[in-house]
Parts: C-alpha cells; structure tokens; sequence
C-alpha cells in the first residue's frame, strides 16, 4: 500500500464532509471587508504622512542650526511616526487588520481544499462502485 493510499484511507475514514457555502459566503464578506478597512487605514496613513512632513518642514523646533531639515531627514523620522507619535496607532491597526485579512484568506483556501479532498472522495467511491 502506498503512501498516497494509506492517506486517502485516513482520509476517508475521516469521513470528510462538503464546507458549508454560507460559510464560504461570510469568509468571502469578510475578505471584502477587511480588505476595504485595510484601504481606508492606508490611505489615513498616507495623509498623515504627507501632514507630518508638511508641518516638519515648517516646525522651527525641528530646524537645524537654523536651517530646514532635509527631506531624507523628515522621510526617516516624522513620516513614519507623525510630528506626536500619531501615525503609530493607524500603523498597528493596518498590522491587525493585515493579519486578520490573512487569516481570513487562509481560511478560504482551506475550505476550497475541503472541496477538492471531497470531490476527490466522491470520484473514488464511484469508481470503487464500478
């Protein structure tokens, strides 16, 4: 017996059932959801980071020896956290929401495999009954 065999046996045994479509539904929501709060996160992100590198260009206390910071300089430190640490909460949100749009799509190509493995099943006892 081989390896494939003894795996489709377990398999089997397991007695693998057809996901739930109104389940596949709700993931599929979810992934749409999720994926237009990741959107929005970012694009809260991006003008935060435009209004920090704006406001960093005319805050005297960032100025140095008198002069206007670069642009490197502002890109390196008020565009990634904003002139008060404010971009910082928008960027673990984006990370939370990223990782849960992750799961999300995991779980939904678990359950396309689910159907794979079932439709598989389905074939093999068919032929089994031939």
């Amino acid at each position: 017996m081989t390896v494939y065999e003894r795996r489709l046996q377990r398999l089997m045994a397991n007695n693998v059932e057809l996901p739930d479509f109104d389940d596949m539904q709700q993931v599929i929501e979810g992934i749409g959801n999720v994926s237009r709060e990741v959107e929005l996160v970012k694009l809260e992100i991006i003008k935060g980071e435009a209004r920090a590198v704006r406001e960093g260009i005319s805050d005297m206390s960032l100025y140095i020896g008198g002069k206007q910071p670069p642009i490197s300089f502002l890109e390196a430190t008020v565009k990634k956290t904003g002139i008060e640490n404010e971009l910082l909460p928008l960027r673990e949100r984006l990370a939370g929401l990223e990782s849960s749009l992750e799961v999300l799509r995991k779980s939904y190509d678990l359950l396309r495999i689910r159907i794979e493995v079932w439709r598989s099943l389905q074939a093999n006892e068919r032929a089994s009954v031939l």
